[in-house]
């Protein structure tokens, strides 16, 4: 796998427009390991699979990173900040992200 970088962005960051259809991800947090497929389409959907809501693939759509507050980088996995994703009307947010590989 190979880690990859944003070049607006001082951290290590993948943004969902960057990828083809079906590509995997790879996020490694501070509590979980979680790995995307990203699906086609530039809304965001992605099937996640990982910690103790997604114990099995399911659809998601990935808002974004952000470190807690209003501030989101928009269909962006940043190393540094937390990961950010809408479920059935539920938002759930991951412990900060340690590392992120295509």
């Amino acid at each position: 796998m190979k880690q990859c970088f944003q070049s607006d962005s001082p951290c290590p960051a993948i943004h969902l427009g960057s990828c083809v259809p079906y590509e995997r991800i790879a996020v490694r947090t501070l509590r979980t390991n979680y790995e995307l497929v990203v699906l086609p389409g530039d809304s965001g959907d992605v099937l996640v699979r990982g910690g103790r809501y997604f114990e099995e693939f399911r659809r998601a759509r990935l808002s974004g990173s952000s470190f807690g507050g209003n501030w989101l980088r928009v269909m962006t996995i940043e190393v540094g900040c937390r990961l950010e994703f809408q479920v059935d009307g539920a938002r759930i947010v991951t412990s900060q992200i340690q590392a992120v590989e295509r």
